[in-house]
């Protein structure tokens, strides 16, 4: 009988800021448990990203240009229900992160 390692966690990662995209890939790498299969540079982008890929989780920021990323959950959760998210954000505001838990948010980072 062979042991087949598990499936990696296949992670699709939008953030506006492509330093900051490059960095959480970085701290990543030797995660072998985890693979970024897509990433997005705003929410409409992800929107699509999310559809061509089928990611476990999405890493996504609150505040992209073009669509923000609450806006994006909401979308994504609409026609995927199953989909889950962590939010990446520097914000501090309660209502933010309010919307974003009630939109389907799982985690606030």
């Amino acid at each position: 009988m062979t042991d087949n390692p598990p499936r990696p966690i296949r992670i699709l990662l939008a953030d506006d800021h492509p330093v900051l995209r490059e960095g959480i890939r970085a701290l990543a790498a030797d995660e072998r448990d985890m693979e970024f299969v897509a990433e997005a540079s705003n929410g409409r982008e992800a929107i699509e990203k999310f559809r061509e890929h089928r990611p476990d989780v999405v890493l996504i920021d609150l505040q992209m240009p073009d669509m923000n990323g609450i806006d994006a959950v909401i979308a994504i959760r609409n026609e995927f229900p199953d989909a889950r998210f962590i939010i990446l954000t520097t914000y501090a505001g309660d209502v933010q992160i309010s919307r974003a838990l009630k939109a389907g948010a799982a985690h606030i980072c």
